[in-house]
């Protein structure tokens, strides 16, 4: 008996099966070695987290990803064109990941929907703001609102549970808050739901916030940052607001990117839809929890770089100097900040822990080159 081959057609329905199979069997790893490193029966110290498979498997994780997805072919047709900026509209679950990183040679920026980006676009009732931050000395005169690591606490069973420390968030807030000559700072346990509602319609241009932040996979639409003591910042909440003055909403937080399938006029639920419907331009937001010191670090010279560019080139200028930097070089940078800290002795205390920490490494030792401290930062938006 003869056996027919496969014609183009269903060579190709075969191919796709494959990479969509592929990819499934990707997904189900790639969430399950997540919920196994954020379950605390499973791990037992700080020490120990980069051992976890998630975590210690993430560049294998991520090249899987890229030849599933075919990434070396798209990269190879976009160099083609004289293209250095990509606009990333993530299909489904690809929200939740770091798909920037795969593109490498590009700047990248997301939006939640084609449709969203087209509607800031075309009926923004601001003039166009994609000169704020460009060849002049800001965020320096610009009018900046920063929330510092509320004191928040969260119910389980019925018991009140503080969540953890962030130490760096002083320090994060305390050098952001010397690059602009107007600033508003609110502290600890300050920062309460009435506070921030009610600063947030001030016409500041930057929001940046210290905190904790969660995405709810059972009801996207209760993501929140968390706020003082069991008070929250959710997403119904952002999207009451009117935030057209906000040129850049800094999400320094966890989780802050994750997206859910529940819609909004058809468009994935999560904390940056809610602020660029509110009207922000930009939105820095993770995708994952990030250790304290790096995201600081990442975020100080985020804002080192934002007086010289727009705000997708200062990220990826900054994710590039934070995994590319060596010990010496780090602790040179350190030297520098810490006496920027000299009336302010407890910032300037976690420093000098950490250039401790990092002293004792190998000098050509790259102590932020791993994914996990600098690919989970995002940034989403579009200029008007």
């Amino acid at each position: 008996m003869q056996q027919r081959g496969f014609n183009e057609t269903e060579e190709q329905h075969f191919a796709s099966l494959q990479q969509i199979l592929a990819w499934e069997k990707w997904l189900g790893q790639w969430n399950q070695q997540y919920q196994d490193y954020g379950n605390p029966k499973s791990k037992k110290d700080y020490h120990d987290k980069k051992y976890y498979p998630w975590r210690s498997e993430m560049e294998d994780s991520l090249k899987s990803l890229t030849e599933i997805l075919n990434i070396p072919a798209i990269a190879k047709y976009l160099q083609t064109y004289p293209i250095d900026n990509l606009i990333l509209i993530p299909h489904r679950d690809l929200h939740r990941f770091p798909l920037h990183y795969l593109f490498d040679n590009f700047t990248c920026t997301y939006l939640p929907s084609a449709q969203l980006g087209i509607n800031k676009i075309e009926y923004s009732p601001q003039p166009p703001k994609s000169n704020l931050f460009k060849n002049s000395p800001q965020p320096s005169s610009t009018d900046l609102l920063i929330i510092e690591n509320p004191k928040s606490t969260i119910e389980i069973n019925d018991k009140t549970k503080p969540l953890a420390p962030l130490p760096f968030a002083e320090v994060e807030a305390a050098l952001i808050s010397k690059m602009s000559s107007q600033v508003t700072t609110i502290e600890n346990k300050d920062a309460s739901y009435s506070k921030i509602e009610q600063a947030l319609n001030q016409p500041h241009q930057i929001f940046h916030f210290t905190g904790h932040g969660a995405y709810d996979s059972t009801n996207p639409a209760q993501s929140c940052l968390f706020l003082s003591g069991t008070e929250q910042l959710t997403l119904i909440d952002i999207i009451k607001l009117d935030l057209s003055n906000y040129h850049l909403v800094c999400l320094a937080a966890c989780e802050t990117a994750i997206t859910g399938k529940e819609t909004i006029t058809d468009e994935y639920v999560g904390l940056v839809s809610a602020f660029l419907k509110a009207g922000a331009t930009y939105i820095i937001s993770t995708l994952w929890t990030v250790e304290s010191a790096a995201s600081a670090l990442l975020m100080v010279e985020f804002y080192q770089q934002l007086q010289h560019q727009q705000p997708p080139a200062a990220l990826k200028a900054a994710q590039n100097w934070l995994k590319n930097t060596n010990r010496d070089q780090l602790i040179e940078w350190l030297d520098t900040t810490i006496t920027k800290l000299s009336n302010q002795r407890s910032p300037r205390l976690v420093l000098e822990d950490e250039r401790e920490l990092i002293s004792k490494m190998d000098s050509n030792e790259k102590p932020f080159s791993h994914p996990y401290h600098w690919a989970a930062f995002t940034i989403s938006g579009i200029s008007g």
